[in-house]
């Protein structure tokens, strides 16, 4: 349901908290609407690959594990995904989200993640 919401609409969705219990086993993906992940949350853990520097474990993770989650695994699937990194709640200066875009305006910077794929994430 939410991809035929997102394609009606124009929207765009990035898997969030991936190898937790809130995010995703990537059985499921659609890159024309989700082009990019979340690949660090400063106010949680790291999604990239089991092992990686704050990566979380089924004894430390903040919001329960699920390693199929991994972003390590969705590439592994062929998945082409644009990597963001954020702050999100309340861990302000931990980490930021930059896009590299082709005009300083919101309509580019959607325009590049939509049709681009986020290509300069990659």
């Amino acid at each position: 349901m939410l991809y035929s919401y997102l394609h009606f609409f124009g929207g765009l969705s990035a898997p969030h908290t991936s190898a937790t219990d809130q995010g995703t086993d990537w059985r499921n993906s659609d890159p024309q609407v989700e082009p990019f992940v979340e690949i660090y949350q400063g106010d949680r853990q790291d999604y990239e690959m089991a092992g990686s520097p704050r990566a979380n474990t089924s004894t430390d993770s903040i919001s329960g594990f699920e390693a199929s989650g991994y972003v390590s695994n969705a590439l592994g699937m062929g998945y082409q995904l644009g990597f963001e990194a954020s702050s999100d709640h309340i861990s302000t200066h931990i980490s930021f989200t930059n896009i590299w875009v082709t005009a300083p305006t919101a309509r580019a910077s959607w325009m590049e993640c939509k049709n681009a794929g986020c290509t300069a994430l990659r």
